[in-house]
Formats: C-alpha cells, sequence, structure tokens
C-alpha cells in the first residue's frame, strides 16, 4: 500500500509539470499532506526531478554561482574586479627624471605620459543534458542518506542540490585550471584544413562528426589529413583554454612587446640550479620600492616542492616553523624580511613560470552582476533536462614594471 501511494504521488507530481503553476501548487500540498501520514520515504520535497532542478537553480543562481566562482583558488590569490561588463581601461602613469638646480628661467621638459592598459572580459558557456531515470540509477543510488531527526528506513534524495553543486565544481575547476594561466587567444586558431601540416603548439578549431565545434592543441608535427579524431594522440582539445588568454599569455604579449625581461635563471633542479638560490635571487632582481611594499612569489607546486626540499638543506627546520606559513597556503622566503610569500598555486600546473608581483597587479575580471552569469533551462522534456551556464572572464597585468619572472615557460 505506501509504495502504491508513492507512486501515485510520483505520477501526480509528473503529470502537474504540465499544468498551471497554481494548480501545481494546490495538487502538490494535497498530495504532501497523504503521503506525510501514510509513507516514510521523502521523495524530492515532493516535486518531479526536473521541476526540481528548475526550482533550485531559479531560486538559488545567485548564491551558487557566487560559491563556486569564490571557490576557485585563484580568486583569492589576485585582485578581482567583480563589476567588469566587457573592458576596463588602466592607465599607467609614466613620469621621467626632472628635478634641477633652480634658477629664475623656464625650463619644461614635459616627462609624464599615460599609457593604457586594457582589462578585457571574455564570454563563456557550460550546456548540459541531464537524463533522469539514468542518474536515479547510478550515482544517486550511493547518495541517499537517512533524513535528519528521522528513522533509519526515511531518505532524502539530495537530487537538486548534489546536481548543481557538481555541475558548478566542474565548472570553477575548469577555469582554476585551464583558462587562469593557460588561456589563450581564440583567433590564433585557425579553421583546420586537411592539406596541410601542422607543427606542436599550432591552434586549431575542427568540426566532429557530432556537428560541434572544438578548439585543438597541437602536440606533435603532423602530416597532412592527421586531424584529432584519426590522430587523437597529436592532438589537446583547449575549449576551457579558448575562453580567454591567460596569465601566461599576458605574460609573453609583454616579452615580445619589450615590456618584460627574463631574468635568467634556468630550469630549478636542486642539482645544477637550485631552489632557494633561484627564489632569492628573483627577488632581489625587484625595484627596491617593490621589495619594501611586499611581493607574492607564484609558482607551480612542482616549484614550490623544490623550494621546500631545499630549505630542508640549506635551511635546517625552517619549514617546520608555524610562524613562517600564512593560511597554510605559502610561505616566507627567508632573507626576503617577511616580504616575499611564496604561495604554490594549482592554476600554474604545467609551467615552470615563477611570477613576482604585488597581488594587486594581477587581474581577474568578471562580472558577478551580469545576466550571463545564471542557470538556465535551456529545455525540459519527460526524461531529459537541458541548461546552460554562461559568464564572462579575463586576465590582465596591470604594470610590468612591478615584476619579475624567471626564463622558464
Amino acid at each position: 500500500m505506501k509504495f502504491f501511494k508513492f507512486f501515485l504521488f510520483g505520477l501526480l507530481s509528473m503529470v502537474t509539470a504540465f499544468g498551471s503553476s497554481s494548480s501545481l501548487s494546490d495538487g502538490l500540498d494535497a498530495a504532501r499532506s497523504i503521503i506525510s501520514e501514510h509513507t516514510e520515504v521523502i521523495y524530492i520535497a515532493g516535486v518531479s526531478p526536473i521541476i526540481a532542478l528548475n526550482t533550485y537553480a531559479g531560486k538559488y543562481e545567485k548564491a551558487l554561482f557566487s560559491t563556486a566562482l569564490n571557490g576557485m583558488e585563484i580568486t583569492g590569490d589576485v585582485r578581482v574586479i567583480r563589476a567588469l561588463k566587457s573592458k576596463m581601461q588602466m592607465t599607467e602613469l609614466l613620469i621621467g627624471d626632472g628635478v634641477r638646480p633652480y634658477n629664475k628661467t623656464e625650463q619644461i621638459r614635459a616627462t609624464m605620459e599615460y599609457k593604457p592598459r586594457v582589462l578585457e572580459a571574455d564570454l563563456w558557456k557550460r550546456e548540459e543534458e541531464i537524463e533522469i531515470k539514468e542518474y536515479y540509477e547510478t550515482w544517486l543510488e550511493e547518495q541517499l542518506a537517512a533524513a535528519e531527526g528521522s528513522s533509519a528506513t526515511q531518505k532524502r534524495i539530495p537530487f537538486a542540490q548534489d546536481t548543481w553543486n557538481q555541475f558548478l565544481a566542474k565548472i570553477y575547476s575548469e577555469i582554476n585550471d585551464k583558462t587562469t594561466y593557460h588561456g589563450f587567444d581564440k583567433s590564433d586558431a585557425v579553421a583546420f584544413a586537411p592539406g596541410d601540416t601542422y607543427s606542436a603548439g599550432d591552434y586549431i578549431t575542427y568540426t566532429s562528426a557530432d556537428g560541434i565545434e572544438d578548439y585543438w592543441k597541437c602536440e606533435a608535427d603532423t602530416s597532412a589529413g592527421e586531424d584529432p579524431e584519426d590522430t587523437p594522440a597529436k592532438w589537446t582539445k583547449v575549449n576551457a583554454e579558448a575562453i580567454t588568454p591567460g596569465f601566461g599569455y599576458r605574460i609573453q604579449e609583454l616579452i615580445d612587446a619589450s615590456l618584460l625581461t627574463a631574468t635568467t635563471i634556468g630550469a630549478i633542479d636542486n642539482n645544477n640550479v637550485y631552489a632557494y638560490a633561484a627564489f632569492t635571487e628573483l627577488f632581489r632582481a625587484l625595484a627596491k620600492p617593490y621589495r619594501k611594499m611586499g611581493v607574492i612569489a607564484y609558482c607551480s607546486y612542482t616549484d614550490f616542492d623544490y623550494l621546500l626540499d631545499d630549505f630542508e638543506v640549506q635551511v635546517g627546520k625552517y619549514t617546520e616553523s608555524e610562524r613562517n606559513w600564512v593560511n597554510n597556503r605559502g610561505i616566507y622566503l627567508p632573507k626576503s624580511n617577511r616580504k616575499c610569500l611564496v604561495l604554490p598555486c594549482t592554476w600554474m600546473d604545467g609551467t615552470r613560470r615563477i611570477i613576482m608581483t604585488p597581488m594587486r597587479n594581477m587581474l581577474m575580471g568578471t562580472d558577478m552582476m551580469s545576466d550571463y552569469n545564471k542557470i538556465a533551462e535551456v529545455k525540459s522534456e519527460l526524461w531529459t533536462a537541458k541548461y546552460g551556464v554562461s559568464g564572462n572572464l579575463g586576465f590582465q597585468i596591470q604594470d610590468p614594471k612591478a615584476m619579475v619572472i624567471n626564463d622558464q615557460a
């Protein structure tokens, strides 16, 4: 009997999903009353899976998206501009020397120059289709938990919450790990031509058999006709990297424009190039005003591990001193007067670049108030639900003179 009533209630939920909002509300209220008296099973707050997803996304989209964005490591590492619609003009003021001994003759030699730099946000999106029945029969079965204050037989299904939490968690992990540093200018990608050959490092767009266009990076020189489907070992899909240029791209732009010169260090290995000495040399290459102000040394976990290993040899038990650690994230560089915080970053995985600069000099732009930052229902059908999320994102370096880098890419 309980099973029949539970089944009837679930069926009622599905049927009312296609009615008006008032009839849906009345029908569900009545159904909840019946179920609460005759069964111990809790069925997603008494609504169909698709309705639950729609309601949860609509009611909590701002909180969910904000949580996801703030959960990205990068948002705690750099300066975040949160109201960026498309572009923000950043003006760098350059003033040359001009102080001289006094005399009564007017002697003006103009040295003041304004140099513009632009933080620009590009749009991104993520779309997904959820098959309700498949979700129930696989992953969800492992997530069923007893409701608080209930007997062990009562179960609460965290369908909508778990779905959106996992969905958004994947989005921000992709942006953090792939776009932040490794993002490139998507206009650099050319459409794949079967008769052309490509070299390692080239970017292409390629439309696969399902009709969807993707961005790809060539990992090894190709022969004519070797496309991502025929020779997958020579290509890596880079859709997330194509969203917007990341910090690695911005740094290379500065190097190409002779606005930033890498300090020759070599690849740290603690055999020929020692981490402690390398980080110290980079810190002392900074202009003294920035050394006095304090900087962050952004690096991958690879170079951070080399630094900790070298500390153990060169400085003894330095790494055991809790006062040198900051929020369990980074550690002060010895002999920097606590003015250089070495910060290992997940978003720098895959690069051996070390970046030393004040935190405010590294900019991430997004529009938290934008209509683009929404979980939108694209289409719902009886057994599937289709959704999309979009937003905007950009990265920039404000003042190249306030930065030093090593010579590794």
